[in-house]
């Protein structure tokens, strides 16, 4: 089983610190999700998660083509695992 890692756009309840939102960015956008989270050139594999304001986020999310809550949250570029693993 492999494992790579991909990104996803996520925010949290500022207030809770719960997780309400999540969309997968998709390859084609990762360049879109580097830019408008500021992530340095020092970080060329995205490792980390980074802030992303929130016209940014929505802007993002209208290119994924994902739904965007509707409210005020923080909101970041997140990497994570995936495996590609085949599911019968």
């Amino acid at each position: 089983m492999k494992q790579r890692i991909a990104y996803q756009l996520v925010a949290y309840d500022p207030g809770s610190g719960a997780l309400v939102f999540e969309k997968d960015i998709p390859e084609r956008l990762l360049w879109k999700a580097r830019q408008k989270a500021r992530v340095p050139q020092s970080d060329p594999e995205m490792a980390g998660t980074y802030a992303i304001a929130e016209l940014d986020a929505f802007e993002l999310a209208e290119a994924i083509g994902g739904g965007f809550p509707n409210r005020r949250l923080k909101y970041y570029v997140e990497p994570h695992a995936v495996s590609d693993a085949i599911v019968p």
